[in-house]
């Protein structure tokens, strides 16, 4: 059985972007697959254009945010079973978060598969975009609701995410090189957040 590797983050932390670039990379000497943001593939299936109009409609919204859950906790247990690494754009943690205006759970099974604390081996929490790149860079994020917004997501992933390395506002490309150290790591445990850092400030001894 492989790793499952969940990137997460708020809105616009560039979760799609890292996904893809750290795919490209590990690709080159590993099996691995992805799993991409459900929420967008299960909304494009029902014919929504924005995912802010599903929030219009409550029981429309239910149904999607169940299915979504299901979806990808059905498609990353396949996927594990044939990959050295997946690589999941959004942890079931988050979609979770955002399904949290309506209970849908079928029962008690179902509400512990979500909770298995041990689901992912990593979870990377992108920090937040910065708000001085985010008033000249990301248009939907000049306004200061916006960027408060972003910034209350990134709170509550870190209330409810069982576990999680976060990875500092920064160029792609180092963001991708630190999660793929973070992955190949000897000491292999998803709680080693603090030594994952220290090798991306240059400062970790096991290396």
């Amino acid at each position: 059985m492989g790793k499952l590797v969940a990137i997460d983050g708020a809105t616009f932390s560039g979760k799609t972007t890292t996904v893809k670039k750290l795919y490209e990379k590990l690709s080159k000497t590993h099996n691995v697959a992805i799993v991409p943001e459900m929420i967008r593939v299960v909304c494009k299936e029902y014919g929504i254009e924005k995912i802010e109009d599903l929030r219009k409609n409550k029981k429309l919204f239910v149904k999607v945010q169940k299915e979504v859950i299901d979806r990808q906790i059905k498609i990353e247990s396949e996927l594990i079973d044939e990959h050295e690494i997946v690589i999941t754009d959004r942890s079931v943690y988050s979609n979770l978060m955002y399904a949290s205006y309506g209970m849908y759970f079928n029962g008690i099974n179902e509400i512990c598969e979500v909770f298995k604390p041990n689901r992912y081996n990593y979870i990377f929490l992108l920090e937040p975009i910065p708000e001085y790149v985010a008033k000249t860079v990301k248009p939907k994020f000049r306004s200061v609701q916006g960027i408060k917004n972003a910034a209350f997501q990134h709170l509550l992933l870190k209330n409810i995410l069982p576990h999680y390395i976060e990875i500092p506002f920064d160029d792609v490309d180092k963001r991708v090189e630190a999660i793929k150290n973070a992955i190949s790591c000897p000491l292999g445990k998803p709680s080693c957040g603090e030594h994952c850092l220290w090798y991306y400030k240059g400062k970790c001894n096991y290396r």
